[in-house]
């Protein structure tokens, strides 16, 4: 049952103190990360992660249970504070890093009504490409509507990638468009051509349809300016579809 209002805290009894040292030796055991293929993050906030102490993001941790006079599981909304957040980001991309799995961002456009579009512009996340240069960072929904700005990045960082998951929902005249500009300013082995963002397999297909009719739209333009001909296209838009996933994300059998 929960504590009332006001009641102390409780200390943690020997189970607890035994399940915790469990955990953390799980979550610190690079061989239970052996079957991951990649991290994925995504939040309201800014993405913008300081560099913070341990004992910093340990104070805004231990504010979780207990707020107001009230335990962590009480009714009220509480978001733990920035510095656990920013210090729990660069643990795992820390770990990304130790386990050579690639790091999935959501950026641009949020889901639902009333956010900060400018919490989630991609340029936010720099000091994290510059700090972890072997962790591969796989920027969601091509930073929409920074999908410029994410052109830059991609083209200056080795470690950054455009990934094109639910943009073409979003926007599928801004999707083409972009492809148009990334054929003449980002290697087109750092793209990302297709993501699902459907709970249901009609919508994903879906969706696929559409990526395919974008690519092929943005391609077939780059073909009538003599930039590459029709066999170059087709190789291209495989790339983007199938070896650079793969690749990226170290799938095996598919």
């Amino acid at each position: 049952m929960p504590a009332e209002r006001g009641a102390p805290r409780k200390c943690l009894c020997g189970a607890q103190k035994e399940n915790r040292k469990q955990n953390h030796a799980l979550i610190n055991d690079s061989t239970s990360w052996a079957n991951c293929s990649g991290i994925s993050y995504w939040i309201l906030w800014p993405l913008f992660f300081d560099t913070v102490t341990f004992s910093e993001a340990e104070a805004d941790f231990n504010t979780i249970f207990h707020v107001g006079g009230q335990y962590c599981w009480a009714d009220e909304v509480y978001c733990v504070g920035k510095k656990f957040q920013d210090y729990m980001m660069h643990f795992l991309c820390r770990w990304a890093n130790k386990c050579h799995i690639p790091f999935q961002i959501h950026t641009g456009l949020q889901e639902g009504n009333a956010n900060i579009i400018s919490y989630s512009d991609p340029t936010l996340l720099t000091n994290l490409f510059m700090q972890y240069k072997d962790v591969n960072f796989d920027i969601f929904h091509i930073g929409y509507p920074y999908q410029h700005t994410l052109s830059a990045l991609a083209k200056v960082f080795p470690n950054v990638y455009i990934d094109m998951c639910w943009a073409h929902i979003i926007s599928p005249t801004a999707c083409a468009n972009s492809l148009v500009e990334w054929a003449d300013s980002v290697p087109l082995n750092k793209i990302n051509a297709f993501g699902g963002d459907y709970c249901f397999i009609d919508g994903v297909s879906g969706h696929q349809h559409m990526a395919r009719m974008n690519i092929s739209r943005a391609l077939a333009i780059k073909v009538e300016e003599g930039l590459f001909d029709v066999g170059a296209a087709k190789r291209i838009g495989k790339m983007m579809f199938y070896d650079t996933p793969k690749k990226l994300f170290h799938l095996k059998n598919v």
